[in-house]
């Protein structure tokens, strides 16, 4: 696959995370911080974990967008490495194992405002302006240590696919907190 077919298979992910997004953006603190178990995440506790996810991959999407070293020059194919096609499978949407995430990452009991909807937002166009510009690219030239365990790396065309699958495996947890009979109100 190209790199610039690679890419619009991103930018295809992106907006189905702006889909998915769409009818959360209005619940109340309350309901942003409702948990259906103690020890489950609450709608807004899903938004705080990607953003604290997906804040660690934007440096090194800025790095790729600006760097002029990683201009394609020969190699204008796209491969996924072996890392990226683990992580891809395990964080899919589809697949219905948990994983547990590390403590920096974990926001359980953050306590959110009411904004939280809205920064995950904005911090989603700022992936999506930044994927925007590595067409050009190299994709399989930069790579990115995986922010849960650094044995685990993957160029950075394999951290566009995964932010964007990882960001609807969490819209979806969040919908599914929506749908618990429990759920309070407006």
């Amino acid at each position: 696959m190209t790199v610039e077919n690679y890419l619009s298979e991103v930018e295809k992910e992106s907006r189905r995370v702006d889909e998915l997004v769409e009818g959360i953006s209005k619940l109340s603190k309350a309901q942003l911080n409702w948990r259906p178990l103690e020890n489950a995440w609450s709608v807004g506790e899903c938004f705080e974990h990607l953003i604290r996810v997906n804040e660690y991959y934007i440096d090194h999407f800025k790095k790729a967008a600006e760097d002029p070293e990683k201009r394609l020059k020969v190699r204008k194919e796209f491969k996924t490495t072996l890392g990226g096609r683990f992580v891809l499978y395990s964080i899919n949407p589809k697949q219905k194992f948990k994983t547990k995430t590390n403590k920096e990452f974990n926001p359980i009991h953050s306590g959110v405002d009411l904004n939280i909807i809205k920064k995950f937002l904005e911090q989603h166009e700022v992936i999506k302006t930044l994927a925007g510009k590595c067409r050009g690219v190299d994709l399989n030239l930069i790579k990115v240590a995986s922010p849960f365990t650094k044995l685990l790396r993957y160029n950075i065309g394999d951290a566009f696919m995964i932010i964007m699958l990882h960001n609807q495996r969490h819209i979806l947890q969040a919908k599914k907190v929506m749908e618990n009979p429990a759920f309070p109100g407006t």
